[in-house]
Order: structure tokens, then sequence, then C-alpha cells
């Protein structure tokens, strides 16, 4: 059996960008659901003052309404931090 290194070499490379493109996807999921996460809580927390002590505005009701990602990651929360 004849052995190629050149061809080795490249399917090393070709495999270490692929598992290096893999770890970037992981790290951005997880840095995307943090922001997820702070800005559904941030809200909630802002929606608890307003109402007060609400039964409306519990975790357990919360966690079932719908929210919007123009509200997370669109113009609306741009022109609000800006």
């Amino acid at each position: 059996m004849e052995r190629n290194y050149k061809l080795f070499k490249e399917l090393s490379d070709e495999l270490h960008k692929f598992l290096q493109d893999l770890a970037g996807f992981f790290a951005d999921s997880l840095v995307g659901h943090k922001l997820i996460v702070d800005s559904i809580q941030s809200e909630n927390e802002r929606m608890r003052f307003i109402s007060g002590d609400s039964e409306v505005f519990t975790d357990e009701f919360q966690d079932t309404c719908i929210f919007s990602h123009d509200d997370i990651f669109g113009y609306k929360r741009f022109i609000e931090n800006n």
C-alpha cells in the first residue's frame, strides 16, 4: 500500500477547518441564546415592575407569551438604545 502524505495533509487541513467552523457556530449559538434570554428576562422584569403583583406577569404566564425577533434584534431595539 502506497502512502500519499500530501493527500493526508490536505484531508487533515480540511478536517481542521471544518472543526474550527463548527466550534465557531457553537460559540455563536451560545452568545445568541444568552442575548435572547437576557432580553426576555429584562422585559419580564420591566413588565413586573409596571404591573406590580398582577398574576398576568408571573414566570409561568410569561413563558407562554410569544416574542418577536424584531423586539430583540430589530430596528425597535436599535432606536430605543440610541
